[in-house]
């Protein structure tokens, strides 16, 4: 069967709509618990220091900010990854697309076209390296007639994709002493979306842990700063 390329790049606009969705949940989490923080700063802090207190809830208002942005971008690439892997199976469908380029059909025997044809399951990983690398070339030129952010989504969404697959290369080469592409390539459809969205989720929560500890932690660091400031200056 053959992948329609065009077909995965139309889901785009379901990423993006996905993706968009999780920036502005991130960010506006965030900046609600900075504005908390901010108005704790400026609760406690001295009255008679009223430029000191402005300053320090600002700042931290402005650092939470920054960081809802950093936070958003990651919850950004999660959520479209998310929806693309685990709702559309895209990762399936593009490696399908990418074997194909390669000349690796869906059946086991007698789909072999173009570099590896004769028969050949088996190639040194080195060969099969550099097809992978050619056909996501071939498949990123198929796929790049769209908007900048549709074209980012799809060219990570590629990317990730690819480091996969490279990754099951280098693994099936280690174990075997070659790749036998066929093999991984019904492997990949089967378990390469939720392998993905494992990975790129679990890197979401560390973020997440640190930048939760580390604002409020900022926070108190910077109120103990400001009154050390305040008091050394005489105010």
């Amino acid at each position: 069967m053959k992948v329609d390329v065009r077909a995965i790049g139309g889901h785009a606009t379901k990423l993006t709509w996905h993706a968009l969705r999780g920036f502005v949940g991130a960010l506006l989490l965030v900046t609600l618990v900075g504005l908390a923080l901010a108005g704790i700063t400026y609760y406690f802090l001295d009255a008679t220091l009223w430029p000191y207190r402005l300053g320090a809830s600002v700042l931290v208002f402005v650092e939470a900010i920054a960081l809802g942005v950093f936070i958003g971008w990651k919850q950004t690439i999660v959520a479209a990854v998310a929806y693309g892997f685990t709702g559309l199976r895209l990762g399936g469908k593009l490696v399908g697309a990418l074997f194909e380029r390669i000349g690796v059909g869906d059946e086991v025997q007698g789909a072999m076209t173009g570099p590896i044809a004769d028969g050949l399951e088996r190639v040194p990983l080195a060969q099969a390296e550099a097809l992978l690398s050619a056909a996501v070339v071939k498949l990123t030129g198929d796929v790049s007639q769209a908007g900048w952010v549709k074209r980012t989504i799809q060219r990570k969404t590629l990317a990730s994709v690819k480091t996969y697959t490279l990754a099951r290369f280098r693994d099936e080469n280690a174990r075997q002493g070659s790749v036998k592409l066929p093999k991984l390539r019904r492997e990949l459809e089967a378990t390469i979306d939720d392998a993905i969205v494992t990975h790129v989720r679990g890197g979401l929560w560390i973020w997440t842990a640190v930048i939760s500890l580390g604002l409020p932690l900022l926070a108190v660091v910077q109120f103990f700063v400001v009154r050390w400031i305040a008091a050394a200056s005489g105010s």
